[in-house]
């Protein structure tokens, strides 16, 4: 499963009079995936069950202001193994 990024865009001014002076830009995107797989084997009453799980997400900002900018990113993997062990009783 992938969920296709998403990029967004804002700003900020301040009128003073009749002038307009823009004060901050701040625009980014961000993606965020993941998938899932799992089995199980066994045979009557005892089965022995497996699964995988991985996410992830990464993005980055931009973001511009009078006399600077900065971009900030970030990024991260969640695995997630799981057993089971099922009795039918």
């Amino acid at each position: 499963m992938v969920n296709s990024g998403m990029a967004t865009s804002t700003g900020m001014s301040v009128g003073v009079s009749s002038t307009e002076t823009r004060v901050l830009d701040v625009s980014g995107t961000s993606v965020h995936y993941g998938g899932q797989i799992g089995g199980a084997i066994g045979y009557r009453w005892v089965w022995l069950a497996f699964e995988l799980s991985m996410y992830g997400m990464s993005g980055s900002a931009n973001v511009t202001y009078p006399g600077g900018a900065f971009t900030p990113s970030f990024g991260g993997l969640v695995v997630a193994p799981s057993f089971a062990l099922m009795l039918q009783i």
